[in-house]
């Protein structure tokens, strides 16, 4: 086969390879070639920086456009809002005793997340720390671009990134956990394959701080020295071999720390015997390997089906025009002969054997922990278990990428070119609309959980710090999710739900389990002390035990609604259920008050929120945190400022403040929170008065003088009948307190 003369090529033909070329030669720097053939400074520049402003366009549009709808998902609790109930002194203590103990072998993943998280809380925002999942993951794609440019062409390397930041093998790039930990590995690997031949010292140290963050991204080093430039020639062998070893002798370490340590993973495999460990590993790496690619396939079948408005006009108004460009840009062709030619077969040989084999290896690595991993359970195509294939992200985009490149070179035909392109723009068109569908995913679940949460406040104005909330869901789906006929995004489990009251109060608010069975008492018993503990731990609580008449019970329907169950449980013989204390007749009724301080008016006093929801979420508001979490009627519910949340008065003579119940009650009692701590004092000379009228008042109740506070004060009327109740002070004082609840029939 004639070779074509190589220094006189456009650049498109030497960007395409040939089969005897490592890397296609360049007898210009693109840039010379572009200023020799009259191109101006500016069209140069603009030409070169192309692929990079179009893979951070494509990673913002496709994972990171409605980032303000996405809130916090499962493991996300740990970390993000859990650090605006925790001060860092606190929370770093707790770092620290983790990363003594070489957690799960990834210490590094705490220290990320911990920062990343505290970042967040200094701006209180929920939303801001998926500005830095964008930016890693943009660094990550253009990194990614620039390993692959010491050997590939730049279409090629455009193509592999935007698959990178488009794959539908992982979808949990919205998930702030996984992200903000397998940014920084990625980083951290693709920054050490860049400076390996060049600073190799500082190379392996990065390598082993990524093996300390996420073991199977360190994996994909094994493959650097392919990456790189040169012949495969004997010393390149040498170098191969040399570089394995110094990884094997990285890895070996890495293994025996945790072993010695006593990590629980590590254990559990060891005891399989060396031949098992070996035989399960391989076999599993090669069928996730293969199996894998299948994920293309769902991702079009899912966009083809649930295909909205919205993708479909960034699509054709955005990607599919950029795409046209990218390729009119980097793929020009000069004329040339009908049908496949002799230099199209040593294209076809050279992305066979530098591409798609290439691919398969890396997505092989990336898959080598597998087994460690999922314990031989299958992967799906979506929900969170697809953090195990983020790995195999680089390998499978390269693979991919090869194929795209094969259909664009394989003809000189410029029909048949367009034809592949064609192939190509549509390719990355239908993942592009997928990843819309996965961010639709997302805003549904954070709705979910947003919706949920502020029911709860709403049906459990008796919450105390230690109650243990049952929630009753049935066999039903879990809403918000997406279609039933698929599971969801994010996956399945309501693990975030779980510990989000624990995570945001610092690990002494309420807990919450989810049971689908209506005997879920089943599950507990009533020992010698007293105290409810598990006998079969089913919900996956972080609890041992708990205060008998502290379970409140709560029924889910389908459709995400919740109810709160009345019926008494018992637990060998003894109630666990605290039922509900009568209607609050007080709550969202009309009141007012002799004046007012600031912002604090008088219908706070009957938003239906106890001192005891503030004492279980009293972390969160001093944040703002919760206001940003709940919506509906509880995000009125929920107090707009950081530490007194109820009304207030100005200092004057005999302040007071009523409520109009809107209709004569009976009254049985009334029970008031006290304000701020510290000032409890202020209305120890409280007085409570009832009307019919508004206007000829008795009262019913005089304090005395006595101080109250934390605790309620609770006053027993009897059965008078009223239609408004008052509280004052009978001194001049400031009239402050949380809550006003009055309960009657």
């Amino acid at each position: 086969m004639k070779k074509p003369k190589q220094p006189g090529r456009p650049e498109s033909q030497a960007n395409l390879g040939t089969a005897n070329e490592i890397s296609p030669p360049e007898a210009l720097s693109p840039a010379m070639r572009d200023l020799s053939s009259g191109l101006p400074l500016q069209y140069v520049a603009a030409r070169r920086a192309y692929p990079f402003i179009l893979i951070v366009t494509v990673a913002w549009i496709a994972n990171f456009l409605h980032f303000t709808s996405f809130g916090h998902y499962e493991d996300d609790w740990y970390y993000f809002p859990s650090a605006f109930g925790q001060s860092f002194s606190a929370r770093f203590t707790v770092l620290l005793s983790f990363v003594k103990s070489f957690f799960q072998g990834r210490p590094m993943l705490l220290v990320y997340e911990t920062v990343f998280g505290y970042i967040g809380k200094l701006f209180s925002s929920v939303s801001l720390p998926y500005v830095f999942a964008f930016l890693l993951l943009s660094a990550t794609a253009l990194l990614f671009y620039r390993v692959l440019r010491m050997r590939f062409p730049r279409l090629f390397c455009t193509l592999a990134s935007l698959l990178f930041v488009l794959s539908p093998l992982t979808t949990v790039r919205q998930n702030l956990m996984i992200e903000l930990m397998l940014g920084p590995a990625f980083v951290g690997i693709l920054f050490a394959v860049l400076i390996r031949r060049q600073w190799p010292v500082f190379s392996y140290l990065l390598a082993i701080l990524t093996l300390l963050t996420y073991e199977s991204v360190f994996l994909l080093f094994l493959g650097a020295p392919l990456l790189e430039r040169g012949r495969i020639g004997r010393r390149k062998i040498r170098a191969l071999a040399l570089h394995l070893a110094i990884c094997t002798a990285i890895l070996a370490g890495f293994v025996l720390v945790r072993h010695a340590f006593a990590e629980q993973r590590m254990l559990a495999v060891a005891s399989l015997g060396a031949v098992e460990l070996v035989k399960q590993t391989v076999a599993l790496d090669l069928y996730f390997t293969f199996r894998s690619f299948w994920s293309y396939l769902y991702a079009a079948y899912v966009a083809w089906r649930e295909i909205s408005l919205e993708p479909v006009l960034y699509t054709c108004g955005f990607f599919v025009w950029a795409l046209i460009i990218l390729f009119g840009r980097f793929s020009r062709h000069s004329p040339g002969q009908n049908g496949p030619s002799r230099l199209s077969r040593a294209r076809l040989i050279w992305w066979l054997r530098n591409g798609c084999l290439w691919g398969l290896l890396f997505t092989a690595l990336g898959y080598l922990t597998i087994f460690f991993q999922t314990s031989g359970n299958s992967i799906l195509f979506a929900g969170r278990d697809t953090r195990f294939s983020a790995s195999a992200v680089p390998g499978s985009s390269v693979f991919v990428a090869s194929l795209l490149m094969l259909a664009v070179t394989m003809f000189r035909k410029p029909v048949l070119q367009w034809i592949g392109r064609g192939f190509a723009i549509l390719l990355l068109s239908v993942l592009f609309v997928y990843s819309f569908i996965v961010q639709y995913d997302y805003i549904r679940a954070w709705e979910y959980q947003k919706s949920f949460l502020s029911q709860l406040v709403v049906l459990t104005p008796d919450l105390q710090p230690d109650s243990l909330i049952v929630v009753r869901t049935g066999p039903n789906p879990q809403p918000g999710f997406g279609p039933e006929n698929r599971p969801g995004s994010i996956g399945w489990q309501r693990f975030g739900l779980q510990v989000s009251l624990k995570c945001l109060g610092n690990w002494s608010s309420p807990e919450i389990v989810f049971f689908e069975s209506e005997d879920w008492s089943k599950y507990f018993t009533v020992r010698q002390d007293g105290r409810l503990y598990w006998k079969q731990n089913a919900a996956g609580s972080v609890t041992q035990s708990f205060v008998p008449g502290r379970v409140i019970a709560v029924n889910e329907r389908a459709d995400g609604l919740l109810s709160r169950s009345d019926e008494t449980v018992t637990v060998d013989g003894t109630p666990i259920q605290q039922l509900k204390d009568g209607a609050n007749l007080a709550s969202g009724k009309r009141a007012r008050q002799s004046s007012t301080f600031g912002q604090f008016d008088a219908a706070y006093g009957v938003d239906g929120v106890s001192a005891s929801i503030k004492a279980a979420w009293g972390t969160i508001n001093e944040s703002r945190f919760l206001e940003r979490l709940v919506s509906g009627a509880a995000r009125t519910a929920l107090k707009r400022s950081e530490r007194f949340s109820g009304f207030h008065t100005n200092y004057e003579p005999n302040p007071w403040w009523e409520v109009d119940l809107g209709r004569p009650f009976t009254l049985e009692r009334v029970r008031i929170y006290n304000g701020q701590a510290g000032f409890y004092q202020r209305a120890a000379t409280i007085r409570i008065l009832v009307s019919d009228d508004a206007k000829n008042w008795r009262v019913v109740h005089d304090n005395g003088g006595r101080i109250f506070g934390p605790e309620p004060l609770v006053a027993n009327l009897g059965a008078t009948t009223a239609r408004h109740v008052r509280v004052q002070l009978a001194e001049p004082n400031w009239l402050h307190l949380e809550e006003v609840e009055v309960f009657g029939q």
